[in-house]
């Protein structure tokens, strides 16, 4: 492994680029000269081959028509539409292929003076069978394009479809588009929509711009990819300075769109996400939309290249899923009331012809380059109104039913968090994906060496697994198209990585230990948990939670032919390791189940159980005390503003033995805690610690209470706490080992021995009145060692037990081990270790009422 990494590391990148590209180029529907038939119609000429309903189709590009509707250029975001309704007019457009069905949505876009008047979707013929009835909304004026929904009937196969209007209208009628309503998506529907992110974990991202040529730094000023604004460059002088230069050099530039997408894959990502336009407003892909042509890669260039084109037909070619990063905000348009406006604050921001003509460039990149992931960011305008960002959201899934879209629109429109730089301190069962930089800028910036180390990244990826999300690294390619090489040694040692440990990332859910291990973190499989080990356990010990599977096998992935023994001790499963780590970044250890992996049932003792705080973020009830133990890891409860130390405490009902507590945090803010429990007169101190973040365990000699209080000492800023869980993970050596006793309630075996050691708090071994003294006693099976031994006594005014000794079986004779007087409810004696094959309890009696036991434990703490 030592070598792998070392030849990864040091070797240059060496990628055999495919030897062609996709022949031919995208298909556009229409695009035949109009001309007049001898019917009195007007038709146009189109493919033999049927147009899918799940593209757009220009409403130009009609095959026939009547009346007057003509063509009108210079009013949409792309030039064309149709105008001059008049009422009885109608539009036809062959051979639309309405597929098994499952289209129910039409939408159009258009501009209206008007609303109440409405265009009829009919099938074959203008008389037709009618599918839809679009209802007309006027909107701002006739240049601001806005999409309007029509429900339309199930169809299936290939039909002629007619746009009749009864109505004379004063609208403008772009394009249309037949898909399907996103609005009604089951989560069951969206998880199959979502599982080739989920199952991928890992994806490429190249930030690549007019700000790669400038290497991030301008007259002086370092900027990074925001230089354009940072150093305040005017858009005529950033093209001149940065754009056109970039765009001009892609005719003898080293930018090879299968180098990219062969390293990516090398690197095990599954997934690639590619600026389109950053914030600096400039298109890296042909566009036609009116104010943003000009100002794009193949208008400024001279090669006719593309690299959205051919970076997603490499994708295509080479089998992995490509996406592109789209900014909203733009320093360079004015209607964007972007950073342009300090150089002119006489503009005035058309933000409506703004939404519409982004929401064309949108429509290219879904149409023109078949995109699987739009990736928004520079959502901070304020004008994104919640409603704004679900309407592009619901623009973008009827367009592409399947599409995926992150979360930057804002207000929960979205399918993915997008946390950025940072791993979250707790997973969720929600996607998400971690955007991080593989040294401290996005862009390439010569100057920035602040490279992270390939265990670095490792650590990463595997973190992020475990919490149920994906890793999304950025590479700033040069301004010529190639790669630093500080960026493909340490993707090529990744990919390295994955190839041998790849299972453990891709298609796995998040950690279902539920905490990090004492070494590392899991992810989990099928039928497999892996454990992700950086730093190995000097004592080659690895304990983790103790599933309650039946474990086939136990092994390091990379040497699955040798097996590595195990004990399953006090709710844990101790793993003995090699001296030396298999792996020099990170080693990966898995447990074969048989099933899906389970953990063993302890009960969270604080679960649902009454709750009490110091106080509550402004008495929100969904800040409330009760949110840390609702079992819920998402809800939290969070002390009052201002605060930095509090408490929180739970309330069992009765006495309890624990010996284990969970706690998860949000953020990282408390530096100082203690577990406190009450004893019936007073609190005592169980366990002291520092930090606690997104997981933290805490194992301690067990103790009884009725209550236990999280004292939370300082903290950095609110503490605010998801989950506080309480357990007793004692192995009971005792339970259900066979027992005999001095005698039993009128020889009823509803009460005999073994009802102490079945486990079962209503059950109860009974002896006889009148019984001066009487005793328990438990056959072990095997020699055991153990410290503490737990009794529980029925009785109905007073205990009956006044005095009584533990003894074990040594081999030679009974010896004692601990002496104690009353029992009572319960009863934890705890004691020097001693080891026998079997346990005894000798029991003094006061009264004249039969001695009587719930339960008698034995445990190792």
């Amino acid at each position: 492994m030592l070598m792998r990494a070392a030849r990864s590391l040091g070797r240059k990148l060496c990628i055999v680029a495919i030897s062609c590209l996709m022949a031919g180029s995208l298909v556009l529907y229409g695009g035949a000269p109009l001309h007049a038939n001898s019917g009195g119609t007007q038709s146009q000429g189109t493919a033999n081959a049927a147009v899918p309903a799940a593209r757009i189709v220009q409403a130009h590009e009609w095959s026939a028509k009547s009346g007057g509707v003509s063509v009108e250029n210079g009013v949409a975001p792309d030039d064309t539409s149709v105008a001059n309704i008049a009422s009885g007019d109608w539009l036809k457009y062959e051979d639309i292929d309405f597929g098994d069905g499952s289209y129910d949505t039409f939408m159009a876009t258009l501009s209206s003076d008007e609303s109440g008047k409405s265009m009829e979707i009919r099938l074959d013929s203008q008389t037709g069978t009618l599918i839809g009835t679009l209802q007309i909304q006027q909107t701002t004026n006739r240049s601001i394009f806005k999409e309007q929904y029509a429900a339309i009937s199930s169809v299936v196969g290939v039909h002629d479809v007619y746009l009749v209007f009864p109505d004379a209208v004063a609208a403008s009628v772009n394009w249309f588009v037949l898909g399907q309503d996103s609005t009604s998506e089951t989560e069951q529907e969206k998880r199959a929509r979502m599982q080739w992110f989920k199952d991928a974990r890992f994806g490429n991202f190249p930030v690549w711009g007019p700000y790669s040529v400038l290497g991030s730094e301008y007259n002086g000023i370092r900027g990074g990819e925001w230089i354009m604004n940072i150093a305040k460059i005017p858009k005529a002088e950033y093209i001149e300075a940065a754009a056109r230069p970039l765009s001009e050099g892609l005719n003898a530039s080293t930018f090879d769109a299968a180098d990219w997408v062969s390293l990516a894959k090398q690197a095990g990502q599954k997934y690639m996400v590619v600026t389109s336009k950053f914030h600096d407003g400039f298109s890296m892909f042909e566009t036609n939309v009116t104010d943003f042509k000009g100002y794009d890669i193949v208008s400024l260039g001279q090669s006719g290249r593309d690299p959205i084109q051919e970076l997603a037909e490499e994708s295509r070619q080479q089998g992995i899923k490509f996406g592109v990063y789209y900014s909203i905000l733009d320093w360079a348009n004015p209607n964007a009331d972007g950073f342009v406006h300090d150089t002119d604050p006489t503009l005035t921001p058309n933000r409506a012809l703004y939404i519409t003509q982004m929401k064309e460039q949108l429509r290219e990149l879904i149409e023109n380059y078949d995109v699987d992931l739009i990736w928004f960011d520079g959502g901070w305008y304020s004008w994104l109104s919640p409603e704004i960002g679900a309407d592009i959201y619901r623009y973008l899934r009827t367009l592409k039913h399947d599409i995926i879209v992150n979360n930057r629109l804002g207000h929960g429109n979205g399918d993915y968090g997008t946390p950025e730089q940072n791993i979250p301190t707790v997973g969720s069962s929600n996607p998400w994906e971690t955007c991080m930089t593989i040294n401290g800028v996005w862009g390439y910036a010569p100057y920035d060496t602040n490279w992270k180390t390939p265990q670095e990244l490792m650590v990463n990826l595997t973190n992020i697994a475990s919490k149920g999300g994906n890793f999304l690294l950025s590479v700033g390619p040069k301004g010529d198209g190639t790669i630093p090489q500080e960026s493909i040694d340490r993707l090529l040692a990744m990919g390295d990585w994955l190839e041998e440990y790849g299972d453990s990332i891709y298609s796995t859910d998040k950690n279902m230990l539920l905490e990090d291990t004492e070494a590392g973190t899991s992810t989990t499989g099928t039928d497999k948990v892996y454990v992700h080990l950086a730093n190995w356990p000097a004592n080659q010990q690895l304990a983790i939670p103790q599933l309650s599977n039946t474990i086939n096998d136990i092994y390091l992935m990379n040497d699955p032919g040798t097996t590595l023994s195990y004990r399953n001790e006090n709710g844990r499963t101790i793993i003995t390791l090699p001296a030396v780590a298999p792996d020099p970044y990170v080693s990966v250890v898995v447990i074969d189940v048989v099933g899906e992996p389970m953990l063993y049932p302890y009960e969270n003792l604080a679960q649902n159980k009454p709750t009490n705080a110091s106080s509550t973020w402004y008495n929100s009830p969904e800040y409330s005390a009760a949110k840390a133990v609702d079992g819920n890891p998402e809800t939290r409860w969070a002390s009052g503003p201002n605060t930095t130390s509090a408490w929180l405490e739970v309330d069992f009902g009765s006495q309890v033995v624990f010996n284990k507590v969970k706690i998860s945090e949000f953020s990282q803010r408390v530096t100082a805690y203690t577990i406190q429990y009450w004893n019936g007169s007073a609190w005592l101190d169980v366990h002291t610690g520092t930090t606690i973040g997104s997981s933290k365990v805490a194992e301690f000699d067990p103790v009884v209470g009725s209550k236990a209080r999280l004292n939370l000492l300082s903290a950095t800023d609110v503490p605010s706490i998801y989950e506080f869980g309480l357990y007793n993970t004692l192995t009971d050596h005792a339970r259900s080992k066979p027992a005999a006793a001095s005698a039993t309630w009128y020889d009823n075996p509803t009460y005999g021995a073994d009802k102490a050691v079945d486990g079962d708090p209503a059950t109860r071994w009974g002896g006889v009145n009148n019984s001066a003294a009487a005793w328990l006693e438990v056959d072990l099976g095997e020699a055991v060692t153990f410290n503490h031994v737990e009794i529980r006594e029925f009785y109905t005014s007073a205990p009956r037990i006044s005095g009584f000794t533990v003894q074990y079986w040594d081999g030679n004779g009974w010896e004692d081990a601990y002496t104690g007087t009353t029992i009572g409810t319960v009863k934890l004696a705890k004691f020097d270790s001693v080891t026998g094959s079997k346990v005894r309890l000798n029991m003094t009696i006061s009264g004249s009422d039969a001695p009587t036991l719930y339960s008698f434990s034995v445990y190792n703490a």
